[in-house]
């Protein structure tokens, strides 16, 4: 999990790292390993590992650049090795204190951050000012349809119920964008428009907004987290964990637009930290590692530029 020369990312054998491959590599476990180990027992465990341990920087870059330069849609086994191969190569070029200095920046931003799961808050489901509270069996049916993993029909069909509820009309809004934007509808950006101007001070919706922005905005805007948060949660001492990931999805869009390498292999170190949740977490960091591919190229041609 730690980016530099000669780390990688252990996998499993579908590229994800599961709760029980997790507990066989706890940090305590690397202590049982002799030191004194003879080098070549070594160098042959770390072959077994990282395949790209053999190869030279000019190998893997030579590769890289055949893969990406005839990509469309990967099977499993293509997208795990070019992602164990973007890691090798990031390892290779990452200016490791930058690295080391937006590790230690993002760590303090986002321990500020009070993250609560014990409550759905009103303001989730955007509650006005001077609005009754929402009852809990609403505010249940809200994060359900957000979460059910089910077709799309079945979704629907939960949306209309809720949007019965009396007062619920900012929440379904943005029920409605998300339900748009998994069926990949191309009203998403006239609804969300219509919703952003409509509400005004509900913050996912928000988010959505400046999401859809984020690539227009001035380069020298400060996306720091400190200022997202005061930008869309000013004086809420705590967040639901569903918000707090769309405030994590919309600093990932702000640092897309950076396009800075070692501020993104930083997020993608962190996220791993801060988000309990396992799917989640595996969905956010691949949305990065993926926003890390043009990156890695523009750093090879300027690597290559420099050599001359």
């Amino acid at each position: 999990r730690v980016a530099g020369p000669g780390n990688y990312i252990l996998m499993g054998e579908d590229g994800i790292l599961n709760d029980e491959e997790e507990e066989d590599f706890e940090d305590d476990d690397y202590d049982e390993f002799d030191e004194d180990e003879d080098e070549d027992e070594d160098d042959y465990e770390e072959e077994e590992e990282n395949p790209f341990a053999p190869m030279d920087f000019e190998e893997k870059k030579e590769r890289f650049l055949n893969i990406t330069s005839q990509m469309e849609e990967f099977d499993e086994e293509e997208s795990i090795y070019l992602y164990r191969l973007c890691q090798s190569l990031i390892g290779d070029l990452l200016d490791e204190d930058a690295y080391n200095q937006w590790i230690d920046t993002f760590d303090a931003e986002l321990g500020k951050i009070g993250v609560n799961d014990d409550t759905i808050p009103d303001e989730m489901l955007g509650k006005a000012p001077g609005q009754a509270p929402f009852h809990q069996k609403i505010k249940v049916q809200f994060l359900e349809i957000l979460e059910i993993s089910a077709p799309m029909e079945t979704k629907k069909t939960l949306f209309d119920a809720f949007c019965t509820n009396p007062g619920v009309e900012a929440a379904a809004a943005y029920l409605e964008l998300a339900l748009a934007e998994q069926e990949q509808s191309k009203k998403y950006a006239s609804l969300l428009k219509k919703a952003a101007k409509k509400y005004p001070g509900y913050s996912l919706i928000q988010i959505r907004r400046a999401e859809s922005e984020i690539l227009d905005a001035d380069p020298q805007k400060d996306h720091s987290i400190s200022r997202l948060f005061n930008d869309f949660f000013f004086g809420r001492d705590a967040i639901h964990p569903f918000e707090f990931h769309a405030l994590l999805h919309l600093k990932t869009q702000a640092l897309a637009a950076e396009q800075n390498l070692e501020k993104t292999e930083a997020w993608k170190n962190i996220l791993d930290h801060y988000i309990q949740e396992s799917n989640m977490a595996h969905i956010m960091t691949t949305i990065v590692s993926l926003l890390q591919i043009p990156m890695i190229a523009i750093r090879l041609e300027k690597e290559q530029n420099r050599k001359g």
